[in-house]
């Protein structure tokens, strides 16, 4: 083992000894050991303020350290770090009567992604905005690069929303819920969409044009509501225009 490979692996697991190289030169490690699990710990905690907020201050930062050792930073930008978060929450045997919370965390991490996420704009795009529904219909669409899919078996969006708004709980029901993330002029905007709308986007690569996703569509008042989804979303900013497999052909 290298003598940087065993620095590393002291400093994120304190069971390990300290390096000799460290204690010949003055043992402070336990200190800067502390300070990196400071950092990490609060860069994990401004990322997922509301998984924080919904486990309590303590068990969330002994739930950091427990990643940091399990998943160490691969990155020296901290904005990085947290990427596996939600999964490594949804491992853990203690939280497996709250499974919502490895969902928070994933629109939390979707949201950091977004914020930070080229827009995708092109003259199509723009152009496409602008136009008829008609011609829309016969040109082929994508997610932005700053826009997110998310499900959940549970209502992630409105407990992220509670989070904000605690009066928002009038009202909440226990159900699976589908959203859309993505960046816009006034910010990121959180889309509630039904399942159908959901499913349509996911799939909306896979259609030579929206026209074709439309066609699919076994219900014609179905299709109807997908394209005013569409439509908004595309205005929106969360969809942007690509080449056409028949342009490219």
């Amino acid at each position: 083992m290298s003598a940087s490979d065993e620095f590393a692996q002291a400093l994120l697991n304190p069971e390990n000894p300290v390096p000799p190289m460290i204690v010949a030169v003055g043992n402070r490690f336990d200190i800067y050991r502390n300070n990196v699990f400071t950092s990490l710990t609060e860069a994990l905690s401004k990322t997922f303020p509301v998984v924080e907020a919904m486990v309590g201050e303590e068990y969330f930062a002994a739930m950091a350290r427990a990643f940091v050792r399990q998943a160490p930073p691969r990155s020296p930008i901290l904005a990085d770090f947290g990427a596996g978060f939600s999964d490594f929450i949804g491992s853990l045997t203690p939280l497996v009567d709250y499974p919502y919370l490895a969902d928070l965390a994933r629109l939390e991490w979707a949201r950091l992604e977004v914020m930070r996420a080229a827009d995708g704009s092109s003259d199509e795009t723009a152009a496409a905005r602008t136009t008829e529904p008609e011609a829309v219909v016969e040109t082929a669409l994508a997610l932005s690069p700053s826009a997110r899919l998310l499900v959940s078996d549970h209502p992630f969006a409105s407990l992220w929303r509670l989070h904000q708004d605690p009066e928002a709980l009038e009202g909440l029901e226990w159900a699976g819920e589908q959203l859309i993330v993505f960046r816009s002029e006034n910010g990121l905007i959180h889309a509630p969409l039904s399942l159908s709308e959901y499913q349509f986007l996911q799939a909306l690569s896979d259609y030579p044009t929206i026209g074709d996703g439309l066609m699919a569509q076994s219900d014609p008042d179905a299709a109807a509501v997908l394209l005013r989804s569409a439509l908004y979303l595309l205005r929106a900013g969360a969809l942007v225009s690509r080449p056409s497999p028949a342009l490219m052909s």
